[in-house]
Parts: C-alpha cells; structure tokens; sequence
C-alpha cells in the first residue's frame, strides 16, 4: 500500500467506484481513510484490519480502527460496505451516519462492557437490502443482537448468516419468530452454522427447520450433516452442521463418517473453494452419493490411513493448494503418486518435512521433473 501511495496520488482516482483494502494497519487507515473523500463515486468500501482472528474488548487498541473508520466513512456516500470486524455499538454508530447504505458484510461480535439497552433506537430505518453477518468461533452474539438489527432493517431482502460455531442459532422456530415479526420483505435466507452439541437429538434439531414456514412459504431447505466427534462416544458429542445451498460460504468440513439427514442435489456444492477432509472411520462408496466438489482450490487432508478415490467426490484437477496435516498414517509416496497424477493444476503444498522426505525418497525421473515443473511454493510444518 505504501508503494501504490508512492507511485499515484488517490485524488487521480475521481472515477473510482469500489475500493478493497486487505490486511491494513491502523496507522495506514489513518492516512488513507481522510482521502477517501476526494472519490466523488466511491460507492463500494471494503476494509479488513491485520488481526481477524481475536475478538477484542470494547476498550481493545484493536477496536480503534472501527471508530475511526466509522467517523470517515459518514462523510462518504456509500451504498456497499465490508467491515473485517465490528462490535454491536460500533454498528449502532455505524448505521446512524450511513444512510445510503444498501448493503452491509460485517464479521460482528458483542460489547463486553455494557452499553444502552437501547442500542439500536427503532428511530434509526436503514435502507440496507443486503446484509451478510460473520461469527467467528468465539462469538458472543445472541438472537437477541440478532433482533436489535432486524428492528431496524425492514427493508432486508437477502439474509446471509454464517457461524464457525453458532451453537445459540439452532432453533429454527426462533429464527421464524424473528423473520415474520420483523422482515416482511425478506426473500433470501443463507444460512451456515456448524456447533458441537452433546447428548442431542439432532434430527429435533433440523424439525425446526421443517415447518411449512421454512419449506411452503418461503422454500428455504436446511441441509444438515453431522458424526459423533472422536473420543466422545461416552457423552456423544455430534459435530451438527446445518446449511443451505447453494453454499454461502468457501469453506466446508467434512469428515468420512459424515450422516446426511436431507436430499441433496451434489452439484450445489460448487461454491465451495476449500475442503477440509478427515478420516475417522471406514471410507464407504456411498460417500460419493451426496458429495461432488467441482470447484476446489485447496484441499486439507487429516487423518488418512488408506489410498480412498478422491476422484469420485473430487474434481481434483482443480486444485492449486494441497495441506497434508500430520499423523496421516497412509504410505506418503503412494498418496502423492496419485496426487500427482490426478491434480494437474496442484502449484502450492503445506506438509511436515517427515511427510516431504516419504514422499521424494525413492521418486522416479519422471516424478522428480513433474514436480519441479508443477510445484511453485512449498511451506515445511
């Protein structure tokens, strides 16, 4: 960023309709954001800080680039706008001074101090038509947070909610409850949550989701597939994964003792850009059935003990990025052979130096040109 500042002065930029900033620093937001009202048609905004991964306190050095964000972005009139991370307050303050916006992707989490139970006055209506929310694992955002943003969004049409755990989100009726009282114009509802819940019924759960508000009304279908977590099965501790599709997110998890409880047309997988694929039981034919991922880039893989055909769920000639976690107990070389062979775009691999040493001992001529050709970056673990 500092070399594109040093080469162009923004203001060359009068045109410019939409701006990404990824990875950025609270000192270069600083600097940048004041310019950004020299963009006379700047209507899409994007901006993700450096540290996405912690969720901060309202007190956090980490919050501050919100607030200043927050205090730049009401002299801009947007229509779009991405923000890496903000808390329920700052949104309140967000929305105050935002009345143009049509759209809003917001990776959200909750005040830990407490702030007005008014947070979100119904005198504030926003016009946002598009709104995609982010909860990462430990998120603390209720249904009720949920509520306080739908009072003052009547005119939501498309919904996207996506949750690394989201374990408070299961209940369909509630869900229901809040879509009927508040968004009337709703149209679209995508929906990914992926909770550990022990000792439940899971096929409960998804009659939730099965009402004819969910399959009549609006023809919205949760998807769900779940397995016991290893070592649990004591306390049966089910991985639950409850979805829509066409996936709303890149990401998908998928483990070889996976149970589907609804029809799935396999195609509508096509979304999804990165598989995350263990083992933890016999491999079965049948797993070809309901998967087929056509449009991966990279591809994880845990816990392998036997050559599977992973070209029968798997396009992989698609792949560009390979993971090979470590304890993968199958024979390497044979693996990578077949990897080889099958993922012709294959550029980038992640693997322990054991697993690197397996693999290229006993290399043929071939093998040992084909790699140098494909492989582009390689990172030892």
């Amino acid at each position: 960023i500092h070399l594109f500042f040093n080469l162009f002065y923004i203001r060359q930029f009068v045109n410019l309709e939409s701006l990404t900033l990824i990875e950025i620093t609270e000192q270069d937001s600083n600097k940048l954001l004041p310019k950004l009202s020299h963009l006379p048609n700047l209507s899409y905004l994007s901006i993700q800080f450096e540290d996405r991964t912690t969720i901060p306190s309202i007190q956090s050095p980490l919050v501050k680039p919100a607030h200043h964000l927050i205090s730049k972005i009401s002299q801009l009139s947007l229509k779009h706008l991405s923000i890496g991370i903000c808390s329920m307050s700052q949104l309140q303050e967000l929305l105050s001074y935002t009345s143009t916006l049509i759209s809003l992707d917001v990776q959200l989490y909750a005040d830990t101090i407490t702030v007005s139970s008014n947070f979100l006055s119904t005198t504030i209506k926003s016009e946002i038509r598009q709104l995609k929310i982010k909860l990462i694992e430990k998120s603390n955002i209720t249904f009720y947070d949920i509520e306080q943003l739908f009072i003052c969004m009547p005119k939501l049409k498309t919904f996207t909610f996506i949750a690394v755990k989201g374990f408070r989100f299961i209940h369909g009726d509630q869900w229901e409850q809040l879509i009927r009282t508040y968004l009337p114009e709703l149209k679209k509802f995508h929906f990914k949550i992926h909770p550990n819940l022990e000792n439940i019924n899971v096929k409960h759960v998804l009659a939730t989701f099965q009402t004819p508000f969910w399959l009549k009304e609006n023809q919205w279908i949760i998807h769900c597939d779940h397995f016991i977590l290893p070592n649990s099965a004591h306390r049966r501790v089910h991985n639950v994964h409850l979805y829509t599709l066409p996936y709303s997110d890149q990401q998908f998890h998928l483990c070889s003792s996976t149970q589907t409880e609804t029809k799935v047309s396999k195609i509508d997988y096509y979304t999804i850009k990165n598989l995350y694929f263990s083992i933890n039981s016999a491999y079965s034919s049948n797993f070809a059935k309901y998967y087929y991922f056509s449009n991966l880039d990279s591809l994880t893989i845990r816990n392998l003990h036997k050559l599977i055909p992973f070209d029968n769920f798997i396009n992989l000639s698609q792949i560009k990025h390979l993971t090979i976690e470590p304890h993968n107990t199958i024979l390497a070389e044979e693996f990578f052979s077949y990897i080889l062979e099958h993922s012709t775009q294959l550029q980038s691999l992640e693997l322990s130096w054991q697993i690197l040493a397996d693999i290229t001992k006993n290399f043929t001529h071939q093998q040992t040109n084909l790699w140098r050709i494909s492989i582009k970056y390689l990172q030892q673990t």
